[in-house]
C-alpha cells in the first residue's frame, strides 16, 4: 500500500512537543526521512510564535525601533495605458493571497507573536505630474522611511505616484519580518497574474505561519541538535571558549556603539575578458561562478587583513522545499562560510576546497542563524555582527523592463542604501553571459573610503589572477597598484662616505680642538683633550693584545671617562660592550661571559661591585698611568665590516642576546641621522639614556661627529627639577628622553616655566602616545619633536618622524616616520608579500650596511631574524622587526604594536597606547600604563595610574566607557605613587603589581527598590542564587532574548525599561537608575474622562474674553474625487471621537473662570455628520456658515462635518473643529486616521486605529514637573521679554483686513538657501530682523504713524521709539517633548501651540542688527517658548499679569501639499472661522509661508488701528529691509582696509616686508618657522582671516577676501615693490593680491607659492562631505567634551552635517544648550568648532574658483609627497603663470612650510628680487 505522507505530516503536527521527537525517531527507524514529508497546514493558535528567523529581526526592532535598515524597498516605473483601478484590485488580491502581508506583531511576556488580520490594502496615491524630480523623490523617501508600528500597521505599504499621463512610479515597502528578496519576485509574479486576469488568485496550500510552526517543530524534535553539532565543529567552537572571531578588517574609526551604520559604496564591473576564464575555472572544478567569486573574495580579504581564517556571512534563500517557493515570507538564512586559504594552495585547489565547504554548509542550512548565535553565545560588542564581519551576497537579477499587460511595461528602479547592515558587504550581480557587477557597501562611520578602495583593488587583482588556475595564492600580488609608491617610500635617502666614526671625531678634534666636547657636572673636556686621552687609552689596549673584533667590556658610572673608553676601544680595533653598573649582577655576569670579552674597563670604585668572571680581566682606568703612550691616532682606519660595539637586548628565552654592530653601519647612521637632526657645532645635547641602551650610542656619537657638545647626566636618574636646571644652565638645544620620563618633566616645566633653548625634543625607546605629544605641544611650544624608532639590530633608529609647533596627531601612537639613510623598508604579510598602502603588516628593514652582523654566537637566532631579502641584491638580508605597522597615505609609517605579543581581549586586538592616551587626557592623572593581566575569566585590562592628587577611579572608568568600546575599558584602575621604571627609563610593566579580582556576585547587595526588583528578575531568568548591584547582565550569561524578558517582567513589576537601555546600561545599579515608574511611562490606551486642567494656550484663549467663545474654529474644505458612503463615514467619525480625547472636550464657565472636562467615549454624542444637498454655490456657502456657527464648547460640540452634494459638481466635505481641540500638527494625525478608518469601514471591517500616545493630562503634568525643575532658571529671561502694558482694548475680528507681500522665486531661494549659508543665521532671524527694521522709526524721521493720524485712535500713536526694542509674539508648535524625556505626543490631538514674546533688538548697522536678533532667538531655544506659557499660566510668577505684544509673527516654513490627502482637493472658502465680535489676538499679525517656491507674507491688521495705506507702506519698507539683508550675503559691506588683519610674525625694523596671507585654516601661525628664519633680514607680516576677529563673520568669496587684503596691504604699504608669499590657500590669495596690485600699476617684485592650492585638485578626505572629516571632528569634540555621550556627539555631527559651515556656530550653540557641559569647557569646544567652521567654509569657497592670470613670474616650491602630486599641481598652475623657478622639496603639504631646504633657499630668492628694486619705507 502507498504511504500517505500528508497524513503522516498532519499527525506529526498534531502531536505535542515531547511526542514529536519520538515520532521522528520511529520514522527514521522505518527508513523514512522526515524531509520527505510535505509541509502541511495544521491547527494554529490565535497568536502564532515567530519563526526562528524572524526572532532576530524582532529583537533588533525592540532595540532600535527607529531603525529603517530592515525596510525592504522596491520601486518600479510603469509606462503605458495603466488601468489604475485594476492595479489597485490586483495589489489587494495579492495581499489577500498571502497572510504574511496581513500580519501584525505583538509582544507578550517578552516574547514576539504574530497575528493574522483580514484588512484590505490601502494604497497611497498622489498626482505628482506637476512636481519636479526632487519633490517626487521627497514623497518616495518619506514613504520608504516612515516607521512601521508593527502592532497595528500593515507590514506592507504601497505608493503610486502619477508622473505623466502614461507614466507612474510604484513603490512597495515591506518590513523584512514578512519578506525577503525572493518574496519580492513572488509578489510581482502574483501581481502580474492578478492584473492580467483581474480575478482572485488560487488559494495557497500553506501559508508562512504554517511553515513557521512546521520548522519550529522539526528543529525542536532533534534536527536542531544535529545541525548545531556540525556548525560547532565547523566554526571551531569546541576548541575555544569564544566563537566570535576578531575583526577581519580593523575599523578606521571607532564606531558609536548605538549608532546605525551609515552606508557608502563603491561599484565596479569585472572586465569582459575575465568572464570566460572565470567560468572555465568554475567548470573545471565542477562548481559555480558563485563559488569562484567567493573564493576570490576570501583570498582578497586574507591578503588585506593578513589573516588566514576568513569567516564570511553568505545569505541563502532557504527555499529548497517546493511548498514554500510561492510564499511571501522571511525565509532567507545566513551561513557562516569559514574559509582557510593558504598561500601554498593553487587557485584550483583553493576553489575545490571552498566548493566542498559550501556543499557541507548547504546541507546544514536549515538551522536559523539566530539559533546558531544563541547556542554559541559569542561575546561581542553592540553593533558587532556575530560570527562574521563581512557579508558576501551573490544574486542573479533580471533588471530589464517587462510587460505587465499589453501596452503596459514595468521596470525596476535602483534604490539607495541609507544604512549598512554589516561592516562590509560585497554584492555580486550576475547578468546575462556571466557579466559580473560588484558593489562593495561599507559602514562609512567605521571605514574610510580608501579602505573600501583598497579592498576593491585587492578583489580586482585576485579575480584577474584567478584566470590562471595553476598559480598559487601567495603569488597573487594585491598591492601591485601601490608597488611604485611602496618602492619609492621604502627606499631611504641620505648621503654618507666611508669614514669611520672615530675618523669623523678625530676630524672634529683637529678642526676645533678647544671646543668643549663633554660636560659632566663641573668637568669639562675639550675635543682635543678627549682625542688625546682616548688615543692614549687605545694604545694601552693594543698593548694589552686587543685586536679587531675583540669585545671589550666598558662599565663606568656615567661621566666623561665612560665616553673616553668607548672611543678608545674602537680606536684600538675592538668592539665595546657597554655595561651599566646599575644592572643586576647576574645579568652583567651573563653578558661578560657570553660576549667572550677578556678585558673590562671600569673604575676602581666599581671593581669590587662588578661580577667576577674568570676569563675577564678588569682594568681600573683611573689608576692607569698612560703618560708613556703617545697622543697620536694609534691605528689604521677600521675596516667597514669590523665590529664597532656589541649591545645586549632582552631575549624571548629570558636570557639577553648580544647584537654585533659594524663600523660601516655605525658611521652610515651617524652621518645620515646627524643630517636629519641638522646638528651643528653650536648644538648642545643632553645624553640621558642608559649606556646599555643602544639609543645612548647614537646620542653621544652623533654630536661628537658633528662638533656638538654632549652633556652627560649623572648615574642616578635626575628629578624633573634637576633635569630642567641642567637644560637651562647648559643651554641644551637637543634633548632625548624616554616617553615615560616626559610626564613629570612636563609637569615641572608647566609649573616653573623655565626659559629653555631646546630646539629639538626627541622621544625614543618606546612608543609614545598622542596624549604625550599633545602635552608637549601645549607646554613646550616646541620648534620640533622627533620620534626615533628602531630595533638595535638595525643600528639604533633607522626611522625618524618629525613634528613641529602647532602640528596635531590623530593616531594613538606617534608615527615612526620615514627611513634614515639608504635603508630599505618593507611592510609584508606572513607570506612575505608586500601589503598595500594603509594595510597592516610586519616591518622588515633591509640594506646590508644598516644591519647588524647578527646575534653574538647565536647563528640559529640570527637565521631566524635576519632573512634573505627577496627584493634586494643576491646575498642581501633584511631584518624581521616583529612590529606591526602600516603606511599612511602620505608615506609616513605608523606603529600599531607587536606582531608576536599583541594584546587581545575577548578576541579584539587592543592598542594599549590608545587607552593610555585616553587616561592621560584626564587632568588628575599624571602617568598611566595599561597591561593585560590574567584573571579567573581570562585576560583582562588593568590600568595603573599615578595621580596628581585624590581621584575617584570609578569616575575615570565611567568616563572611559563613554569614549571607548566596552572591551577597551580597563576592568580595574590601580593607583600607584610612581610607575616602576627599568634602568633605561622605560616603564617596567613586569614590575606592576597584580590586581585582586572579584568574581561575579561578590559586589554590594542591591540597595534601592529598583535594584532589588531588577535583581530578583535577573536571578529568576539567569538561574542565579544571588546578584549584586555591580553585576553585568551579559557577563552573567544574559543575551538579547533574555533582555526582552527582563523588560517585560520589569514592566509587570511597575518599572519601565527599554531593551536599548538594558544594552547600554548592563550593570544592575546603572540600569536601576534608568528605570522609571511604569505608571509614568506607560501610555494608557483608555479614553480620557473627567476634569482636566487647561493648557497654557487654552488659558490664553480665555484670557482674551471672547464674546463668542464657541465660534473660534479651524477647518478644511475639500472636493472629493470619489463620492463617500454615508454609513462608512458616520462610523469613521464616531471612531475618531472615541480615539481622540480632544474631540470630546467640554468647557464650563464657572465663577473662577473656565474649566474643561473630557466626556466619556461612550457618552451619547451630538450629530457629527451633516449630510446635505444644495442646488447652487450660494446654498453651499450658507450651509458652510451654519456649520461654522454650530459648535458649542459648553455642550461639548467641538467637531462637525458637513457633506454637501451639488448637481454637476463633485461632492464636498467640510471638517470644522474648534481651535481649543486642534492645531496645525493635529490635522495631519486626524486626516491619517480618517482615511484609514474610512477604508476599514468601507471594507466592512472593524475599525482599528494606531495606539494612543500621551494625552493632554500627561502633557499638563509634564509641564508642571518642568516648572519645578527649570522654572526659576528661565524666569529672568522671559521677564526681560515682556511688552509694555497698554490700556487699549483689542480690536474685533470683524475689523480684520489683510494684505499680502510676495517674494519672487529668485529672492525666496536667496532667503532659504544663500543668505542662511553665507551669513550663518536662520530664516526666521532674517524675517524678524526685517520686521524690526520696518517698524523702527528711521533716523531721518520718516513717519510711521498709524491710523490715529487720521482717525484719532490713541493706540495707533504708540509707534515704537527710536532704537527701542520691538516686542512681538512668536508662535511655535509647542510639542517640545524634549522637556519631558519619554513623552510622546506624536499622535495626540489638541491645541499645544506656544505663544511667547521676544524683544527684538535694533541697530543702525543691518549686519549687527541681524546677528543681535539671531542671538536673541537662540536664547529661546532651551524651552522653545513653552516655558513662557507655563510660567505665565501654570505657576505663581511675575509673568501672571504679563500683557500680550501688539504684533504677532508666525513663520510656517515651506508648505508641502499633504501626502495624506488622497482623493481630496483642498478648496478655498468653507465659511467664517471666527465670530466677528471675537477679539483679534493682536492688532497686527504676520503669517509667513513658502508656497510654490515663493514667500508669501500675509499682514492681518485691524482696520480701526491701521489703514491700508500704512500697511502698504510697511509692506514696501519690509521688502526693502529684507532685500537689504539678503544683499549682505550677495554683496557684503564694501571691502575696506582692516589693519586688525595684519599679524607681525617677527620683529619689525627698517627692513623690507614679506606679506603672507593665511592658508585654509584662516590663521597665520604656520609661517612662524619661516618668520624666524628671516629674522633680521625681512619683516614677515601675516594676513589672518576676519572670521577670527568678528563673531559671525564668514567671507562670501575669495575675490572679496583678496580685495580686502589688497586694501589692507596698500594702507600699510602705500607703494611697492611688494613681496608676497603664500602657503596652501595662501598661495591663491597671494596670486589674487598680486593681480590686484598689477591692475593698480604697482610693482610686484616677488610672488612665492608654497605647495599652493590649485583648483580641481582638492584632497577629498579634507572636505566636510567626506566621512573622514566628520569623524575627525567628532573625535576632537569627544576629547574635549568628555561628559558628552556618544549619542549626543552623533546628534551634534548630524546637525552640522546637514548645514553649511557658516551656520555651524549657531547650530553648535543650540546643541550645547541641550548638554550638561561646564561653561569653560563649552567655550573651548565652541572655539574649536568655530575654527573648523572657518576652515570648511573656506574650502567651500574654493569650489568653482579660478586662479587669476599674473603678468610677472612666480617662484614655486612643491611638496614631494604624495608622489606625483607636485607635477600635477605644477601643470595645473602653469596655465595661469610663468615660473621664475619651480622646485620640489622633500616634504609633505604640512611640513613644507618649515622644511630646511626651502628655508635655506628662500632668503636668496628674496634677495635676488630685492636687489633689483629700491627699498620702500614702511609707515610705523
Amino acid at each position: 500500500m502507498s504511504l500517505d505522507k500528508a497524513a503522516l505530516a498532519q499527525r506529526f503536527m498534531a502531536l505535542d512537543e515531547t511526542k514529536q521527537a519520538v515520532f521522528l525517531q520511529k520514522l527514521g527507524e522505518k527508513g523514512i526521512p522526515f524531509e520527505r514529508l510535505p509541509i502541511v497546514a495544521g491547527d494554529r493558535p490565535n497568536r502564532i510564535p515567530l519563526a526562528p528567523a524572524q526572532q532576530r529581526l524582532w529583537t533588533i526592532h525592540q532595540l532600535e525601533p527607529d531603525n529603517t535598515a530592515y525596510h525592504l524597498i522596491a520601486a518600479f516605473e510603469l509606462n503605458g495605458a495603466l488601468d489604475v483601478s485594476r492595479l489597485l484590485r490586483a495589489l489587494d488580491t495579492v495581499v489577500q493571497r498571502h497572510e504574511s502581508l496581513r500580519t501584525r506583531f505583538v509582544e507578550e511576556g517578552g516574547e514576539g507573536l504574530q497575528q493574522i488580520g483580514n484588512d484590505s490594502l490601502t494604497v497611497e496615491q498622489r498626482d505628482a505630474r506637476t512636481l519636479d524630480d526632487n519633490a517626487r523623490q521627497t514623497l518616495a523617501d518619506e514613504h520608504a522611511h516612515r516607521l512601521f508600528v508593527l502592532g497595528s500597521d500593515s507590514p506592507l505599504r504601497v505608493q503610486l505616484l502619477q508622473l505623466s499621463d502614461q507614466g507612474w512610479r510604484l513603490q512597495l515597502v515591506m518590513h523584512h519580518l514578512v519578506s525577503d528578496g525572493w518574496s519580492m519576485d513572488v509578489f510581482f509574479a502574483d501581481l502580474a497574474q492578478a492584473y492580467l486576469s483581474d480575478a482572485s488568485l488560487p488559494e495557497l496550500a500553506i501559508q508562512y505561519a504554517d511553515y513557521a510552526l512546521w520548522q519550529k517543530a522539526w528543529l525542536d524534535a532533534g534536527e536542531r541538535d544535529r545541525q548545531l553539532a556540525y556548525w560547532r565543529q565547523q566554526l571551531g567552537h569546541d576548541q575555544q571558549k569564544r566563537a566570535q572571531p576578531p575583526l577581519l578588517i580593523a575599523h578606521d574609526r571607532a564606531p558609536a556603539q548605538t549608532a546605525l551604520r551609515t552606508a557608502a559604496s563603491v561599484q565596479w564591473t569585472v572586465p569582459s575578458h575575465l568572464q570566460g576564464p572565470l567560468q572555465t575555472l568554475a567548470r573545471k572544478n565542477d562548481t559555480t561562478l558563485f563559488t569562484v567569486v567567493l573564493a576570490a573574495w576570501q583570498w582578497a580579504l586574507a591578503s588585506v587583513s593578513g589573516r588566514r581564517d576568513i569567516p564570511v556571512g553568505v545569505p541563502v534563500a532557504n527555499r529548497e522545499r517546493a511548498e514554500v517557493e510561492a510564499l511571501v515570507g522571511f525565509f532567507v538564512n545566513t551561513l557562516v562560510v569559514r574559509g582557510q586559504p593558504q598561500a601554498a594552495l593553487t587557485v584550483n585547489q583553493w576553489v575545490a576546497q571552498l566548493h566542498q565547504t559550501m556543499l557541507d554548509a548547504q546541507a546544514h542550512q536549515a538551522l536559523p542563524f539566530d539559533q546558531l548565535v544563541a547556542s554559541l553565545s559569542p561575546r561581542r560588542e553592540p553593533g558587532e555582527t556575530p560570527l562574521f564581519q563581512v557579508l558576501f551576497n551573490y544574486q542573479r537579477r533580471d533588471t530589464a523592463a517587462r510587460n505587465l499587460s499589453d501596452g503596459v511595461t514595468i521596470a525596476p528602479l535602483a534604490q539607495g542604501v541609507p544604512h549598512a547592515l554589516f561592516d562590509l558587504a560585497l554584492d555580486v550581480h550576475e547578468g546575462d553571459g556571466g557579466a559580473l557587477l560588484l558593489t562593495l557597501t561599507y559602514a562609512a562611520d567605521r571605514f574610510h573610503s580608501d579602505t573600501a578602495e583598497r579592498l576593491k583593488q585587492a578583489m580586482s587583482q585576485v579575480l584577474a589572477a584567478f584566470g590562471e588556475g595553476q598559480r598559487t595564492l601567495g603569488a597573487i600580488a594585491v598591492s601591485e597598484a601601490d608597488l611604485p609608491q611602496l618602492q619609492h617610500w621604502g627606499q631611504g635617502k641620505g648621503e654618507w662616505h666611508q669614514s669611520s666614526f672615530v675618523s669623523l671625531f678625530s676630524q672634529q678634534a683637529a678642526k676645533q680642538g678647544d671646543a668643549i666636547a663633554l660636560v659632566h657636572g663641573d668637568t669639562r673636556v675639550s675635543f682635543a683633550e678627549l682625542e688625546a686621552r682616548s688615543n692614549q687609552l687605545a694604545r694601552y689596549l693594543i698593548a694589552q693584545g686587543v685586536k679587531p673584533d675583540d669585545v671589550v667590556g666598558v662599565s663606568f658610572e656615567r661621566g666623561v671617562t665612560m665616553v673616553e673608553a668607548f672611543i678608545a676601544v674602537m680606536k684600538a680595533g675592538g668592539a665595546f660592550l657597554p655595561l651599566d653598573p646599575g644592572y643586576p649582577s647576574d645579568r652583567l655576569h651573563y653578558m661578560l661571559e657570553d660576549s667572550g670579552a677578556t678585558l673590562l674597563l671600569t673604575s676602581s670604585d666599581l671593581m669590587e661591585t662588578l661580577p667576577r668572571v674568570e676569563t675577564v680581566s678588569p682594568i681600573a682606568v683611573d689608576t692607569l698611568s698612560l703618560d708613556s703612550f703617545a697622543f697620536g691616532i694609534p691605528n689604521e682606519e677600521p675596516h667597514p665590516d669590523q665590529l664597532a660595539y656589541v649591545i645586549y637586548t632582552s631575549g624571548s628565552t629570558g636570557k639577553p642576546k648580544g647584537v654585533s654592530l659594524t663600523h660601516a653601519g655605525l658611521t652610515m647612521h651617524v652621518q645620515t641621522i646627524g643630517e636629519r637632526y641638522g646638528m651643528t657645532p653650536d648644538d648642545v645635547e643632553l645624553q640621558f639614556a642608559s649606556i646599555s641602551f643602544d639609543g645612548a650610542v647614537e646620542r653621544w656619537t652623533v654630536p661628537l661627529a658633528f662638533g656638538s657638545r654632549v652633556v652627560i647626566r649623572d648615574q642616578q636618574l635626575w628629578s624633573a627639577e634637576q633635569c630642567c636646571e641642567v637644560l637651562k644652565n647648559e643651554g641644551v638645544t637637543v634633548a632625548c628622553f624616554p616617553p615615560s620620563y616626559m610626564g613629570p618633566l612636563l609637569d615641572w616645566i608647566e609649573q616653573e616655566k623655565p626659559v629653555l633653548k631646546v630646539r629639538s625634543w626627541t622621544l625614543g625607546g618606546e612608543a609614545f602616545t598622542r596624549e604625550t605629544f599633545e602635552r608637549m605641544q601645549q607646554v613646550l611650544k616646541p620648534q620640533r619633536i622627533l620620534n626615533g624608532y628602531g630595533p638595535t639590530e638595525t643600528v639604533v633608529t633607522p626611522m625618524l618622524w618629525a613634528a613641529y609647533e602647532g602640528d596635531s596627531l590623530s593616531s594613538a601612537y606617534a608615527p615612526i616616520g620615514t627611513a634614515v639613510g639608504p635603508r630599505k623598508l618593507y611592510v609584508l604579510d606572513q607570506d612575505l608579500n608586500r601589503v598595500p598602502v594603509g594595510v597592516a603588516g610586519e616591518l622588515y628593514i633591509g640594506n646590508e650596511v644598516g644591519l647588524a652582523r647578527g646575534y653574538h654566537q647565536r647563528p640559529d637566532l640570527t637565521a631566524e631574524r635576519f632573512l634573505p631579502d627577496p627584493f634586494g641584491e643576491p646575498g642581501e638580508r633584511m631584518y624581521r622587526t616583529g612590529d606591526l605597522v602600516k603606511y599612511r597615505d602620505d608615506g609616513v609609517m605608523e606603529y600599531l604594536g607587536r606582531v608576536d605579543q599583541q594584546v587581545k581581549i575577548r578576541g579584539f586586538r587592543i592598542e594599549l597606547g590608545e587607552i593610555e592616551s585616553q587616561l592621560l587626557g584626564h587632568e588628575p592623572i599624571r602617568e598611566a600604563a595599561v597591561v593585560a593581566q590574567p584573571s579567573p575569566a581570562g585576560d583582562r585590562l588593568v590600568g595603573y595610574v599615578v595621580p596628581r592628587g585624590p581621584i575617584v577611579t570609578d569616575d575615570i572608568l565611567a568616563a572611559l566607557a563613554g569614549s571607548l568600546p566596552d572591551y577597551m575599558v580597563p576592568s580595574q584602575l590601580i593607583v600607584l605613587e610612581a610607575l616602576p621604571l627599568t634602568p633605561a627609563g622605560k616603564v617596567d610593566r613586569k614590575a606592576l603589581p597584580p590586581p585582586q579580582w572579584q568574581t561575579a556576585s561578590e559586589g554590594d547587595a542591591p540597595q534601592t527598590d529598583n535594584e532589588q526588583t531588577l535583581a530578583t528578575i535577573w536571578q529568576q531568568l539567569l538561574g542565579r542564587e544571588t546578584v549584586s548591584r555591580d553585576d553585568n547582565f551579559f557577563a552573567l550569561g544574559g543575551d538579547s532574548i533574555l533582555a526582552l524578558q527582563v523588560v517585560s517582567r520589569a514592566r509587570q513589576q511597575g518599572l519601565a525599561l527599554t531593551p536599548k537601555e538594558l544594552f547600554e546600561q548592563p550593570v544592575l545599579k546603572e540600569l536601576a537608575v534608568e528605570a522609571v515608574s511604569a505608571q509614568a511611562s506607560v501610555i494608557s490606551q483608555q479614553p480620557l474622562q473627567g476634569a482636566l486642567p487647561l493648557l497654557p494656550i487654552q488659558q490664553h484663549f480665555f484670557s482674551l474674553n471672547p464674546p463668542s467663545p464657541s465660534h473660534w474654529n479651524q477647518h478644511l474644505w475639500l472636493a472629493l474625487d470619489t463620492p463617500m458612503e454615508r454609513p462608512a463615514l458616520e462610523a469613521t467619525l464616531q471612531a475618531l471621537c472615541q480615539q481622540h480625547d480632544a474631540l470630546r472636550l467640554q468647557f464650563i464657565r464657572e465663577q473662577n473662570g473656565w474649566m474643561q472636562t473630557c466626556l466619556p467615549a461612550d457618552a451619547p454624542g451630538h450629530e457629527l455628520l451633516w449630510w446635505r444637498q444644495a442646488q447652487d454655490d450660494a446654498a453651499v456657502s450658507a450651509l458652510c456658515e451654519q456649520t461654522q456657527q454650530s459648535l458649542n464648547i459648553e455642550t461639548g460640540e467641538l467637531f462637525r462635518v458637513l457633506y454637501v452634494q451639488t448637481p454637476q459638481q463633485p461632492d464636498r466635505l467640510l471638517l470644522v473643529i474648534h481651535h481649543l481641540a486642534v492645531d496645525g500638527v493635529s490635522w495631519r494625525i486626524l486626516l491619517d486616521d480618517l482615511l484609514s478608518a474610512y477604508g476599514q469601514a468601507l471594507a466592512g471591517q472593524a475599525i482599528t486605529l494606531p495606539e494612543r500616545t500621551h494625552n493632554l493630562g500627561d502633557w499638563h503634568q509634564a509641564l508642571v514637573q518642568w516648572l519645578q525643575n527649570n522654572g526659576d532658571e528661565r524666569l529672568p529671561f522671559w521677564q526681560a521679554q515682556q511688552p509694555d502694558k497698554t490700556s487699549a482694548a483689542l480690536p474685533a475680528y470683524a475689523e480684520k483686513q489683510s494684505a499680502t507681500l510676495s517674494l519672487d522665486k529668485a529672492d525666496t531661494r536667496r532667503l532659504l538657501q544663500d543668505a542662511p549659508t553665507k551669513l550663518g543665521v536662520s530664516v526666521p532671524a532674517l524675517l524678524l530682523t526685517a520686521l524690526s527694521r520696518t517698524l523702527q522709526p528711521s533716523a531721518a524721521g520718516a513717519s510711521l504713524v498709524a491710523r490715529s493720524a487720521t482717525v484719532g485712535n490713541s493706540a495707533a500713536s504708540d509707534a515704537p521709539a527710536e532704537n527701542k526694542n520691538l516686542v512681538i509674539n512668536l508662535e511655535g508648535h509647542g510639542r517640545e517633548t524634549r522637556l519631558a524625556p519619554g513623552m510622546d505626543l506624536s499622535r495626540t490631538l489638541g491645541w499645544f501651540t506656544s505663544l511667547y514674546p521676544v524683544s527684538l533688538p535694533f541697530s543702525d548697522d543691518p549686519r549687527q542688527n541681524l546677528f543681535a536678533v539671531s542671538q536673541q532667538l537662540q536664547q529661546t531655544e532651551p524651552d522653545g517658548g513653552v516655558g513662557y506659557g507655563a510660567l505665565r499660566f501654570l505657576a505663581d510668577s511675575a509673568l501672571n499679569d504679563s500683557p500680550d505684544a501688539p504684533v504677532t509673527f508666525n513663520y510656517l516654513g515651506q508648505y508641502h501639499d499633504d501626502a495624506l490627502i488622497q482623493g481630496f482637493t483642498p478648496l478655498r472658502g468653507g465659511g467664517t472661522a471666527q465670530a466677528g465680535d471675537n477679539p483679534m489676538a493682536s492688532p497686527l499679525a504676520l503669517n509667513g509661508q513658502v508656497v510654490g517656491g515663493q514667500l508669501e507674507l500675509v499682514w492681518e491688521f485691524a482696520s480701526s488701528v491701521y489703514d491700508e495705506q500704512q500697511i502698504a507702506h510697511w509692506c514696501g519698507r519690509y521688502r526693502q529691509a529684507l532685500q537689504a539683508l539678503l544683499a549682505l550675503a550677495d554683496a557684503p559691506r564694501e571691502a575696506c582696509a582692516d589693519p586688525a588683519l595684519v599679524t607681525p610674525l617677527n620683529r619689525a625694523g627698517d627692513l623690507p616686508v614679506l606679506w603672507c596671507p593665511h592658508p585654509v585654516t584662516g590663521r597665520t601661525t604656520g609661517y612662524q618657522a619661516l618668520a624666524a628664519s628671516l629674522e633680521g633680514q625681512w619683516q614677515v607680516r601675516g594676513l589672518q582671516s576676519r572670521s577670527f576677529l568678528e563673531p559671525g563673520w564668514f567671507d562670501p568669496s575669495l575675490n572679496e577676501m583678496a580685495e580686502r587684503y589688497y586694501r589692507t596691504v596698500r594702507q600699510q604699504q602705500p607703494q611697492g615693490p611688494y613681496y608676497l608669499l603664500g602657503w596652501s590657500l595662501g598661495g591663491a590669495l597671494s596670486m589674487e593680491l598680486a593681480h590686484w596690485l598689477e591692475q593698480a600699476g604697482e610693482t610686484v617684485a616677488f610672488v612665492g607659492l608654497l605647495d599652493t592650492y590649485v583648483p580641481g585638485h582638492e584632497v577629498a578626505e579634507d572636505q566636510w562631505s567626506s566621512p573622514q572629516a566628520q569623524q575627525t571632528l567628532r573625535e576632537h569634540l569627544g576629547m574635549l567634551l568628555t561628559s558628552a555621550s556618544s549619542m549626543a556627539l552623533d546628534d551634534c555631527i548630524a546637525r552640522l552635517r546637514d548645514s553649511k559651515p557658516a551656520q555651524w556656530p549657531q547650530n553648535f550653540a543650540q546643541w550645547l544648550a541641550t548638554q550638561p557641559i561646564e561653561l569653560a569647557v563649552a567655550d573651548s569646544a565652541a572655539q574649536l568648532l568655530h575654527a573648523w567652521a572657518v576652515e570648511q567654509h573656506l574650502r567651500d569657497l574654493c569650489w568653482g574658483y579660478q586662479l587669476p592670470t599674473l603678468q610677472g613670474p612666480v617662484h614655486s616650491w612643491w611638496a614631494s609627497e604624495p608622489a606625483g602630486r607636485a607635477r600635477t599641481l605644477e601643470n595645473g598652475l602653469a596655465a595661469c603663470v610663468d615660473f621664475a623657478h619651480s622646485d620640489t622639496v622633500q616634504a609633505d603639504h604640512l611640513t613644507i612650510v618649515r622644511e630646511a631646504t626651502f628655508l635655506q633657499s628662500l632668503p636668496d630668492r628674496l634677495e635676488r628680487s630685492n636687489a633689483q628694486q629700491p627699498l620702500t619705507e614702511m609707515p610705523g
